[in-house]
């Protein structure tokens, strides 16, 4: 008997999953595992500060606190119907609509989720009425809330839960009561708690995902998408015609100072997905480098690595369907800012040009370790852009004769070489000794190519 059930489970759950890959607003899988590449380098910067959403993280010790508070803002949501009959009712069809999507549940998730349907059916419940008040109403007075660190969480990858069951119990609440289309008012709540900068207008057309984190990254592939291009071929935005291409500046940004490239940031947006706005513009023209400014705050690193773990399954997904994934642009703005930053000195450069506005008091060290940290795990091979014809013309570009670039980067060099030199002793090295090894090395480099010339 055990085993018929079992297998009728089987069945049941491969039939929803083959019926519901038509489904924009769900799809098998769509909260996966962060990958071993990415996950190795900061295990923890993958995991929940504040809150846990979804069964991933549910228990542990540190997120307790906010149990509570979920509690609260469930209590907020169904504040009209607290002290009447109705409100039985409405938990009742909750947990039926969240019962009846079990299979569903289950499978957006890239493992195996060991609990009893009850108990994954109630974190579904208190997790989405909590994310429910916090759209519609914003942080209430009532309880004291880590606004940062909730956003930071919210977009984590491994801590998500469906978008078709936050569509599906505020369809369950408030039934009549809305107005608009169910997932266009919450995706509209979403881009205004994430993006509050450049949510002005926009298409009918709904920008669907399988969780917030996936909502957010492709409403901001959707606005950069419909930006119009300049005539310009070196403007560039996100083209999807462009192909794969390993890329790579060859210059950090104080060289390309040297080579007569002028760095200014651009008038038009900022860098919001992970610092404010949705919109970003990289623009080299006539010699001039346009930059969108990056603000340095509390959830730019979460977000950002967010963004990159997402843009890293989408890769691996569209791969293993024979397709090429071109939205991994958090991904190559990333490894951009690598390149174009190889020492304090280009962070203090970018700093005085109002390209990087650091809001944490961060040293110039310190932000060349977050830059060179982001993109650790990173394989520059397999990142699809459309910032290729930029970037070799960036290499490529000269406008300045080379006794007034020598200057300039030999200079730089010496301060790089001074810089790791500080960086080797601060460690405990023994200056002394790595000297005399230095030298003993080109001593005998030197003694064996004169053995070799004279026999």
């Amino acid at each position: 008997m055990e085993e018929k059930h079992k297998l009728e489970r089987v069945i049941e759950r491969t039939t929803e999953l083959l019926r519901s890959l038509e489904y924009e607003n769900w799809q098998p899988y769509s909260s996966p595992i962060v990958a071993e590449e990415l996950r190795r380098w900061n295990e923890k910067a993958y995991e929940p500060k504040v809150v846990s959403i979804g069964p991933r993280f549910k228990g542990r010790r540190e997120l307790l606190a906010m149990e509570k508070t979920k509690l609260w803002y469930m209590r907020s949501l169904l504040k009209s119907q607290l002290h009447t009959s109705e409100l039985k009712t409405t938990l009742k069809s909750c947990m039926d609509t969240v019962l009846s999507s079990d299979d569903k549940v289950r499978a957006c998730y890239g493992e195996e989720i060991k609990l009893d349907r009850y108990e994954l059916a109630r974190i579904m419940l208190f997790d989405t009425c909590f994310l429910l008040e916090l759209l519609i109403s914003g942080p209430t007075s009532d309880v004291d809330l880590p606004m940062k660190d909730v956003l930071s969480d919210l977009m984590l990858v491994e801590n998500q839960i469906p978008y078709f069951i936050l569509v599906q119990l505020h369809e369950s609440i408030f039934q009549w009561e809305c107005l608009m289309d169910t997932a266009e008012f919450i995706e509209s709540r979403v881009w205004s708690l994430f993006y509050p900068v450049g949510l002005t207008s926009r298409s009918k057309t709904l920008v669907r995902g399988g969780h917030i984190l996936e909502l957010a990254h492709r409403y901001v592939l959707w606005m950069n998408r419909h930006l119009s291009l300049q005539p310009d071929h070196s403007t560039v935005l996100l083209d999807i015609n462009n192909q794969e291409k390993h890329f790579k500046l060859k210059r950090c940004v104080t060289k390309f100072q040297g080579f007569g490239v002028i760095v200014t940031p651009s008038q038009d947006n900022s860098l919001v997905p992970i610092s404010g706005s949705s919109k970003f513009l990289f623009k080299f023209s006539d010699g001039v480098l346009q930059i969108p400014t990056l603000d340095i705050t509390q959830t730019t690193e979460p977000m950002w690595r967010s963004y990159i773990a997402w843009e890293c399954h989408k890769k691996k997904q569209q791969k293993k369907s024979g397709n090429v994934f071109q939205g991994d642009i958090f991904t190559f703005l990333a490894l951009l800012f690598n390149d174009l930053i190889c020492c304090a000195s280009d962070v203090h450069l970018l700093k005085n040009k109002g390209i990087i506005v650091d809001h944490l008091g961060m040293s110039n060290h310190d932000l060349v370790d977050f830059f060179r940290s982001i993109t650790n795990g990173i394989d520059p091979r397999f990142v699809h852009s459309s910032y290729n014809d930029m970037i070799d013309a960036l290499n490529t570009y000269s406008s300045t004769h080379c006794v007034v670039r020598f200057p300039v980067i030999l200079w730089h060099s010496f301060g790089q070489f001074w810089e790791l030199l500080l960086k080797f002793l601060s460690r405990g090295y023994n200056f002394a000794a790595a000297l005399i090894t230095l030298l003993t090395v080109i001593q005998t480099f030197y003694a064996v190519i004169s053995y070799h010339r004279s026999n």
